[in-house]
């Protein structure tokens, strides 16, 4: 009986491997969900940042990361062809530096980076702040270094995606 039941267990699970287990609410939005989740992790950061809130390095790392999967997002459901795609990381600074702080923070370690793969996070004391500090991202190009106060980095990269999409009609 115990052969029987794990066999008809095997025999659901792959099939269930083959067809997929049904639609996931994830999906369910497209590309607009992971913009809007986009949206809502960058209100998030400034919620955070205006607060005080020691959640403000997690939103950071949560921001970047979905403002770069995005780029993955309108790739796979075809909605922006890959090169429009890589013209606007090719132009865009911040989104270079978006890409490697995705990169880094998921991965730990950024093997092929857009800009500098040792780039650097770190808090910078503004007594005008809530928290009396503020992230700053310095990021090094060989030519000089760029630093950005990471809110206004993530602004930049969000204002970025809102033009492109809207010059592309989206």
């Amino acid at each position: 009986m115990v052969l029987c039941w794990n066999l008809v267990r095997w025999s659901l699970a792959r099939r269930r491997s083959r067809m997929g287990i049904g639609w996931s609410v994830h999906r369910n939005e497209g590309w607009q969900g992971q913009y809007t989740r986009l949206v809502r992790w960058h209100e998030r950061m400034h919620s955070a940042a205006q607060s005080g809130s020691s959640d403000l390095e997690d939103f950071v790392f949560a921001f970047f990361q979905n403002c770069y999967y995005l780029r993955d997002w309108l790739l796979k459901t075809s909605t922006i062809t890959r090169h429009d795609m890589d013209e606007l990381f090719h132009n865009s600074h911040e989104l270079k530096v978006c890409r490697d702080i995705c990169n880094g923070t998921k991965h730990l370690n950024v093997t092929s980076p857009s800009f500098d793969a040792s780039f650097s996070i770190y808090r910078e004391y503004s007594p005008n702040e809530p928290s009396k500090h503020r992230l700053v991202v310095l990021v090094d190009n060989d030519l000089r270094d760029y630093q950005h106060n990471v809110l206004d980095l993530a602004d930049t990269c969000l204002s970025t995606w809102r033009t492109f999409l809207h010059q592309q009609n989206e």
